[in-house]
């Protein structure tokens, strides 16, 4: 349709251009190029739009849960694809993320590495019963800018539950390439991880782990030219 109506005025641009300017093939190519730019105005669609994809090597997904007594734990689980369309004023207007669950992992330390049995209890079926769901998934739907925050609004899918969520995000820009970094606050119990909530469990006593999770992230874009680029980025 869009084609059309830009012919359409092509056609009719011309005829004024040769009934003005006397035609010429210079005339029409610049009365061609500036229909173009018409047609941009008028549907909102710019050139100026740059695809990326996400470096999973670089890009970190950092999570800390909490006990209502005693410490917590926190550890980083890995992005394994993505990727995203940011316009020229570094707004995105479309992202989407694959989390893979096989890498969830521990901060803590003990003599012989992470914490025995911890991450086996993380991939089990009491919190994100990896083998049978091994990837959640973030699709971005809308975008809200206010001052300095660019609030991702979307859909995260973990165990096959989907929620909507707000990601505060601060989206920094350089040549060919792009860094977002946020903080926010999951409530697990809506994806159904059920272990040591209260909302699913009364009289756990101490042993109550909170609903809330902090995330912490970092991603690290890199723009790509094709489908084929951005495959292979999506991969390192």
């Amino acid at each position: 349709m869009r084609n059309i109506i830009i012919g359409v005025i092509v056609i009719i641009l011309i005829i004024l251009g040769f009934m003005l300017l006397g035609g010429g093939e210079e005339a029409i190519e610049e009365i061609e190029e500036a229909a173009e730019e018409i047609m941009d105005e008028m549907t909102g669609e710019t050139e100026e739009m740059g695809n990326y994809a996400i470096n999973t090597e670089t890009s970190t997904i950092t999570w800390t849960g909490s006990k209502r007594v005693g410490h917590g734990h926190s550890g980083t689980v890995a992005l394994k694809s993505g990727s995203f369309t940011i316009d020229e004023e570094g707004t995105i207007t479309a992202a989407s993320a694959t989390i893979d669950f096989n890498t969830i992992d521990c901060c803590e330390q003990s003599n012989e590495g992470p914490l025995p049995g911890l991450v086996e209890h993380l991939m089990n079926e009491d919190f994100f019963d990896v083998t049978n769901h091994p990837e959640g998934m973030f699709k971005l739907s809308s975008v809200e800018v206010d001052g300095d925050t660019t609030n991702l609004i979307g859909d995260l899918t973990i165990k096959d539950i989907t929620n909507e969520v707000t990601i505060p995000a601060t989206v920094t820009m350089a040549d060919d390439a792009a860094t977002i970094t946020a903080d926010l606050t999951l409530d697990r119990s809506l994806w159904e991880i059920r272990y040591g909530s209260e909302s699913f469990f009364d009289d756990l006593g101490d042993k109550v782990i909170e609903n809330d999770m902090e995330l912490t992230l970092e991603i690290n874009l890199t723009e790509v030219e094709d489908e084929e680029e951005e495959g292979e980025m999506a991969t390192k």
